[in-house]
């Protein structure tokens, strides 16, 4: 009977020891999760970029960029789809109308996927 009380107490220790390291190991968890989110703020902050999984990167391209576009494709401006100055995509660029914003989309046939938009007032 000794031996069985024994073993009864080191599992009971065990389980003890086990279940702190788990906790331990949750609050630290807790805590990384915490620090991650205070960052993503932050660096949202900083590149003025909208940063979510469904919103795909928006950039404005220079005047250069734009006529070596229009020149590759041989198209203008006015062929291009339109999007709104006010879109809450592209508030953060400050675009005017006739800007041109370049949109990468993750595909998952294609890996990236860009595509072009001019801007109105509308």
């Amino acid at each position: 009977m000794a031996k069985k009380n024994e073993k009864e107490t080191n599992s009971k220790k065990t389980i003890k020891k086990v279940t702190v390291k788990k906790t331990a190991v949750k609050k630290e968890k807790a805590e990384k999760v915490v620090r991650t989110k205070k960052k993503t703020r932050a660096d949202t902050k900083e590149t003025s970029h909208v940063k979510h999984s469904l919103i795909p990167l928006h950039e404005k391209i220079t005047e250069k960029e734009a006529q070596e576009l229009f020149d590759y494709h041989n198209i203008t401006i006015k062929e291009l789809p339109k999007i709104i100055r006010n879109d809450p995509a592209i508030r953060h660029l400050k675009a005017k109308e006739n800007d041109i914003i370049k949109i990468t989309r993750t595909s998952s046939t294609a890996g990236k996927a860009i595509f072009y938009r001019g801007v109105i007032n509308e």
